[in-house]
């Protein structure tokens, strides 16, 4: 694909994303968000300011019907490349019935559509989410209010310590599995950027271990959906030692494979974590 093909491609790929977001911000929130300031009104509060006036000065209003999720807007070679496979609302339900009681928020760091979060907050929560694309945490913000969660999204980095909330109970988690074969230069970057997460870089590794790495700094408890290949892949073996002196895993439950219809032979487990 050239250049300029593929930048035609992106612009086709966030138009469509975006008519999602306007669509389900009205079919969800009502009249109140037809307009750009309606919405900025109405999400206030609830997401960074700066992500929700980026988005309305960028894509006009639409009037699109939404239907399914909005990994449905994603090209498969998009959720291929950034390791998006957004977790079933049965699963997610059955998740947050195993999140621990008490004050303090529950953090998903890769929120995407915010189905994890929606399931906690249903189960009486206070939820803080964590997602790079915007369009993403639009639609978890707006599904947060609509149930007039506790809640917050901040449109960044999940690696970032400073895109945590101080007060943290518990983390719900869904990973990007994103393998470093191919993608040196994100893993490099990544490596420069986070120097603390080092011990946990290996040959061979995945981005989604990262994730676990921050999880076990920064959540004294934790849900986490996760491939069974964790488990023995020398990858992970930074990872499996750093759970074993910090937050070790006090039950699993294997999923098996058909979780996720974009990748019917992915093997998956919940794992349940704590510092007890």
């Amino acid at each position: 694909m050239t250049t300029s093909s593929k930048n035609r491609a992106n612009t086709r790929e966030h138009a469509k994303s975006a008519a999602f977001v306007w669509g389900v911000a009205r079919k969800l929130l009502g009249k109140r968000t037809e307009s750009a300031q309606g919405l900025e009104e109405t999400l206030q509060g609830i997401i960074d300011a700066s992500t929700v006036a980026s988005f309305v000065s960028s894509f006009p209003r639409s009037n699109t019907e939404v239907t399914g999720r909005f990994d449905d807007t994603l090209t498969r070679s998009y959720r291929k490349s950034h390791g998006v496979y957004f977790t079933p609302t049965g699963l997610a339900e059955r998740m947050a019935t195993w999140l621990p009681a008490g004050s303090g928020w529950v953090v998903d760091p890769t929120c995407g559509d915010g189905e994890l979060l929606v399931a906690a907050a249903r189960h009486g929560h206070r939820v803080w989410g964590v997602e790079q694309d915007p369009f993403a945490a639009l639609v978890a913000a707006i599904r947060l209010k609509a149930i007039d969660a506790d809640a917050f999204i901040v449109c960044g980095d999940g690696l970032d310590p400073d895109a945590w909330p101080d007060d943290v109970k518990s983390s719900i988690v869904n990973p990007p599995y994103v393998g470093e074969k191919g993608n040196k230069s994100l893993f490099d970057d990544l490596r420069t950027r986070w120097p603390d997460l080092t011990p946990a870089f290996s040959p061979r590794m995945d981005l989604a271990y990262l994730f676990w790495w921050r999880v076990i700094q920064w959540s004294p408890h934790a849900v986490v959906l996760a491939s069974e290949y964790w488990l023995w892949a020398d990858a992970a073996q930074g990872v499996r030692q750093e759970m074993a002196k910090k937050l070790p895993a006090r039950w699993l439950f294997r999923l098996g494979a058909g979780q996720f219809s974009s990748a019917p032979g992915h093997h998956s487990l919940v794992a349940v974590c704590d510092q007890r």
